[in-house]
This record gives C-alpha cells, structure tokens and sequence, in this order.
C-alpha cells in the first residue's frame, strides 16, 4: 500500500507531455532525468516509487547523523521523494550541478545510492564529485533488492556478493570513491557506520598529506645539496679561468 500511495503521488508530480487521443506518454523530465521520446513514464514512475521505499527503508535508521549528509541519486528510476523529510542536507536527483550545487551545503559527506549496481552512472557521479573540493567524503552504497517474503542472505550468500561484486567495487573506488558499502537483504545503514567511514576518510587524507610533505621535503633537500656541490665548483673553477685570461708577461 505504500508503495502504491507512493506511485500515485509520483505520477502527481511527473511532468508529461499528452499526444494524440489523450495518451498520456513521454514524460519530458523525471526528477531532473529526460525520458525518451515516445517512453510511457507510468510503468518507470511505479518502478521509481518502488525503489524510492527501498532506499527509504536502508536509511530509515540514520537519525541526527542525516543533518551532516548529501544523497546522490543518479539513477533516473528512484523516487527521492521519501528521503525530503529525514533531514538530509540535501537530496540530488541525476548527476547535473554535482560540481557546483553543493558548494553551500558543504556535506561531511556524499552518498551516492543506487538500487542494484548501475556502473555507469555510479562512476559518472563519483567523478563529478571527486573534483569538488566542498565534499571531503565519498561513499557508494548499494542497496540490492531484496523480497521481504524470502528469508535474509546467508553468511555465504553475503560472501558470494561481495566477490561478485569485487570488480565493480575497484572501479568506484579508482573513479574516486573513499568507501563503497553493500546493502544485503533489506540492511539498513547505521549512522555509527557512516561515522567510522568518515573519521577513516579524514585520517586517511591527513597520513597522505604528511607522507607527500616528507616526500617534497626529501626532493627539496636533496635540490638543495646538488645546488651547493654546483656552485662549490663553479667558484673554485673561476680564479684559474681568470689567471688564464692573463698575458704571459
């Protein structure tokens, strides 16, 4: 019932262009995201408000921790409807002004979420938001699909994701994403887990800057010492050059 109250209030909010006979088809734009031209926007809108229930569900546990967050939806089939009052900083839909739209919000941290793995788009938005400065942290959390009806993954089913998704993982994290979190059978995310990321995250940063300080430090010094050796020569080179200049009277 939810999640059919949830497509009724999608499909309110849908902009859609009506063609011949009154056929209501070809929403122009979803939530920032452009259909195709000629695509029925009803079946994707109750698709989307399905998925927006379960990412809903995975953060319905974050309490104060939201207040410090920014949610990246860049899959254009989830509603972000049910995540405007959990208190999010802010909730973006598609990956448009990820560059320059958070500069205000100045998040801990940004969530990129996704209903399944959708590589694509996952990579595109970690992109973007690796070249803005105002996002110190990067987290890709995937929310897998799961029936409630059906009883959670085992340990070994658990495992078995994760290795399959072992790849896909790599990719994220070289597109430059600081963690990437599997969400398995209807997991809700815990605000003292997104802690820990972020605390990691900035450790992290501070040992990579104190190692490429030592690094610089080291090169500097070592210019340095060649500079001094160079100059050494030159002066001891330059009164026998003079004397040889005289006349030999």
């Amino acid at each position: 019932q939810a999640i059919s109250r949830q497509a009724s209030h999608t499909r309110a909010h849908s902009d859609r262009v009506v063609l011949g006979h009154g056929t209501r088809r070809c929403a122009v734009t979803m939530w920032g995201h452009r259909l195709d031209h000629g695509e029925n926007a009803e079946p994707l809108a109750a698709e989307a408000a399905k998925n927006g229930v379960i990412v809903h569900r995975a953060f319905r546990s974050m309490g104060p921790m939201a207040h410090q967050l920014c949610i990246v939806l860049p899959q254009r089939h989830v509603d972000p409807t049910p995540l405007l009052d959990m208190g999010f900083l802010a909730v973006r839909s598609g990956n448009e002004g990820l560059t320059t739209d958070l500069q205000t919000v100045n998040p801990e941290a940004a969530l990129i979420v996704t209903v399944g793995v959708d590589q694509p788009a996952v990579t595109r938005a970690a992109e973007l938001l690796n070249s803005n400065s105002n996002v110190p942290t990067v987290v890709v959390v995937l929310v897998m699909p799961h029936d409630e009806s059906k009883p959670p993954p085992t340990p070994a089913e658990c495992l078995e994701h994760s290795r399959q998704t072992k790849d896909v993982r790599k990719n994220f994290f070289a597109a430059g994403a600081d963690e990437v979190l599997l969400l398995l059978g209807g997991e809700a995310l815990l605000p003292h887990r997104l802690a820990e990321i972020i605390d990691t995250s900035d450790y992290m940063a501070a040992k990579t800057s104190e190692v490429i300080n030592a690094e610089v430090l080291s090169v500097q010094r070592k210019a340095a010492q060649r500079l001094q050796h160079a100059h050494r020569r030159f002066l001891m080179m330059l009164p026998g050059r003079a004397l040889e200049n005289l006349p030999c009277e």
